[in-house]
């Protein structure tokens, strides 16, 4: 995952954070990534942008798939980073016996915070 924040008015405290662009890479041919739920929250757990549906699929292998997740809100970094989150799933390839870890739930975490 490769996420572009776009913010103006920062701080050392805060920072105004209007979107976020992500782009999704499947890089394997023959495994496909479920994009799972996403969310977007400051240290202190204030949630700044819960799951949209909209926003969950999948992404067939050697795919790409970029995604502009809209904030329009001011993030405090009072108590610690804000933190981007996505839930993803990586397909077992099909018509193989591949074992079952070589696939299954994953996760991509982005912290942002001041310098």
């Amino acid at each position: 995952m490769v996420a572009t924040f776009h913010v103006k008015d920062v701080t050392a405290t805060s920072a105004y954070v209007s979107k976020i662009v992500a782009t999704y890479r499947a890089p394997v041919k023959s495994k496909a990534v479920v994009l799972g739920g996403q969310q977007f929250y400051q240290g202190d757990g204030k949630q700044l942008l819960a799951n949209d549906v909209g926003k969950i699929g999948t992404l067939q292998g050697g795919g790409k798939w970029t995604q502009t997740h809209v904030i329009n809100k001011r993030v405090s970094f009072a108590k610690g980073a804000a933190i981007f989150k996505r839930r993803a799933s990586i397909s077992q390839a099909p018509g193989t016996k591949e074992a079952g870890w070589c696939g299954g739930p994953a996760g991509l975490e982005i912290k942002v915070r001041p310098r």
